[in-house]
């Protein structure tokens, strides 16, 4: 981060290789938000935009990796919050969001057409996104980003103990979406 706050060439270093590390999957957290790829290309430019912008204001009171984060969802938020005007309250919650995106046809993911076990869980799992966004990207952090509570719960803004028990709900609320997929596993 010192890199980009001095400027000149060591700015486009640090910019480069921030870019190198979190473009794709900043790319891939916009399209489970159900973004097109367009959009979420564009996200991802927006995204650098405003850490390089903030880059000053990064104090180390978190982790680099939760802080450039939290910049991504919030430029997510504020997407949404411009292409769908009824979004513009204060707080967006899980509900208000997948509310703000319910209807808009550029935004659904259309189902495949045969599908095993995996691919039923990650339908599964997509819906449970549409639905609870920011759950399902705790989820997601969790598990396949392999990110400790500590860094998730500073991405989130919550303390270590109030995120172990949020991700625990999660998993929870994940569990009847997931219910029918329990058919590929019997016929196993």
């Amino acid at each position: 981060m010192g890199k980009i706050v001095q400027g000149g060439a060591l700015r486009r270093d640090g910019v480069a290789k921030l870019y190198a590390s979190f473009a794709r999957p900043f790319q891939g957290f916009f399209m489970r938000n159900r973004m097109s790829r367009e959009v979420a290309e564009d996200l991802v430019q927006d995204t650098f935009v405003q850490i390089v912008r903030a880059c000053d204001q990064f104090r180390g009171d978190c982790p680099l990796e939760a802080w450039l984060w939290r910049i991504a969802r919030n430029t997510l938020i504020s997407h949404v919050r411009k292409v769908k005007p009824g979004a513009n309250d204060t707080s967006l919650d899980d509900d208000d969001f997948a509310h703000a995106l319910e209807g808009d046809p550029a935004l659904q993911t259309p189902a495949p057409q045969h599908e095993g076990l995996e691919e039923c869980v990650d339908r599964a799992f997509e819906t449970f996104a549409s639905v609870h966004p920011e759950r399902a990207e705790s989820l997601t952090l969790a598990t396949v980003e392999g990110w400790s509570m500590n860094d998730i719960a500073a991405f989130l803004g919550r303390s270590p103990g109030a995120t172990r028990e949020y991700v625990s709900q999660c998993r929870k609320l994940l569990r009847p979406f997931l219910e029918h997929c329990r058919d590929y596993l019997a016929a196993a």
